[in-house]
């Protein structure tokens, strides 16, 4: 069951700035325009039995404090509150039309760097890492993708330590074959001798 309540942001001098209405961390968490202290102590929350309760009081107490953009008050509220959406979910439909609104939308440049880092040395789990093979498994490039990985290594001039590095990899590849090869043939022969 859902716990709701009202929260009410404190500037250092104890003044409110900002009151809603929430459920879970809301409180805690940056949405829209108003960021919560830093100063967890300058957050006040009080729990309601019930979501109306909790909206009613949220509009008690903006009208009581007033609003800075209508010139009645200190807080930077935008709206009378009582309009809280919680639980909202999207419909089907609109949820498709949000999905094709930002396909082909490129990420901008920072939000890219952002997600680079955060995959920087990133350590995928044994269960991670066996799904996304998985994913990958009987997929081929189609000839035209494989002409312009051609093309794109056409030319390169690779350094000495990064062919002895291929150089060894083959070789390893090449002696795991020939041992998978060797336990094969001994099953076969251990199978033909029971």
């Amino acid at each position: 069951m859902k716990s709701f309540y009202t929260y009410v942001y404190l500037r250092e001098d104890g003044s409110p700035y900002y009151v809603g209405k929430g459920t879970g961390r809301r409180a805690f968490e940056f949405y829209g325009t108003h960021r919560p202290p830093n100063d967890r102590s300058r957050i006040q929350i009080r729990f309601w039995p019930d979501e109306a309760m909790a909206l009613a009081y949220e509009i008690y107490q903006i009208d009581f404090w007033g609003r800075k953009d209508l010139g009645t008050g200190i807080l930077r509220n935008l709206t009378d509150g009582g309009d809280g959406t919680s639980g909202y979910t999207h419909s089907v439909e609109t949820r498709r039309k949000l999905s094709e609104a930002h396909v082909g939308r490129p990420l901008p440049l920072s939000a890219r760097i952002k997600i680079s880092q955060a995959n920087r040395n990133r350590v995928w789990s044994v269960g991670s890492r066996h799904k996304m093979s998985a994913s990958k498994s009987g997929q081929t490039h189609s000839s035209e993708t494989c002409k312009k990985i051609s093309e794109a290594h056409c030319g390169k001039v690779l350094s000495e330590e990064t062919r002895a590095k291929l150089r060894k990899a083959h070789q390893t590849s090449q002696l795991m074959k020939e041992n998978l090869r060797a336990i094969n043939e001994r099953k076969r022969e251990r199978s033909y001798a029971n």
